[in-house]
């Protein structure tokens, strides 16, 4: 990303580059740990009807899909689509 290449490249005193240094490095172990978390949902829930269906939604990533699956439950207690939409 360009902000973070000008944060890496912007003059600081060594005090700050030294935190600022840390906070992005942090953020690098952060999104790597959240790819390593994305291929094990979509492993775990790949061929799920449900997940399937709501990945059709445009704007569901496979965490938020997950996220959304398990706070509804099983769709069988919905006698109709507005149903879930009310909640």
């Amino acid at each position: 990303m360009r902000a973070i290449k000008r944060l890496k490249e912007r003059k600081l005193a060594s005090v700050e580059r030294t935190e600022m240094d840390w906070h992005l490095e942090e953020l690098q172990r952060g999104s790597g740990r959240m790819n390593d978390l994305d291929v094990i949902v979509v492993e775990r829930y790949r061929g799920n009807v449900i997940v399937d269906l709501i990945r059709t939604i445009p704007g569901r990533a496979h965490f938020r899909t997950l996220l959304l699956v398990c706070c509804i439950g099983g769709t069988e207690r919905f006698p109709q689509g507005e149903s879930l939409a009310h909640l």
